[in-house]
């Protein structure tokens, strides 16, 4: 295994994120990347009343509301340029182009976290597209779909990913 305090420090924030409700498909402010960003900056998250969709209910403190910008340009494309994502974009594969255009706070945000920006656009990706893992399209396989993900990312071998779970499955009933 690689890098194994930040393995478990990035479970740790997501299965957090999972129980307290701040993990949301579709929201760049809770998805799985929105909340490793908002843990390890410091970020507090609050609900707001959205027009647009419940999804969008919950964002940082101090960052602009999805409805706030939807008359000006599509929400999701405008925050994603005014938090963590900094203009990235991906390609279905989750890799990562136009990189260049990362703002300097963008960059801040991505760096905070302790992953490269293809391993970030890898735990992006197999949370909003679980079934490309095999989970259903629930938080519970959207979570999944990124422990996956991570286990590859950090290297961990089969007898390791034994443990691991039994490990995650103890503390998720803890709960």
């Amino acid at each position: 295994m690689n890098r194994e305090k930040l393995y478990f420090k990035t479970v740790d924030i997501l299965l957090d994120a999972y129980n307290n409700g701040t993990l949301l498909s579709g929201n760049c402010y809770a998805c799985a990347v929105g909340n490793l960003v908002a843990a390890n900056m410091g970020f507090r998250y609050e609900k707001v009343d959205n027009p647009i969709l419940s999804t969008y209910n919950l964002k940082w403190e101090g960052f602009p509301n999805y409805g706030d910008l939807s008359s000006i340009e599509d929400g999701r494309t405008k925050i994603q340029r005014l938090t963590w994502i900094g203009g990235l974009k991906y390609t279905l594969a989750g890799n990562i182009i136009e990189s260049k255009r990362l703002s300097e706070k963008g960059r801040a945000q991505l760096e905070s976290t302790g992953y490269t920006m293809e391993e970030i656009g890898n735990i992006e990706y197999s949370f909003e597209y679980p079934l490309v893992y095999g989970f259903p399209c629930t938080n519970e396989g959207r979570l999944s779909s990124v422990l996956l993900a991570l286990e590859k990312i950090h290297s961990i071998e089969k007898k390791v990913e034994t443990k691991l779970q039994t490990l995650l499955n103890e503390k998720a009933q803890l709960v």
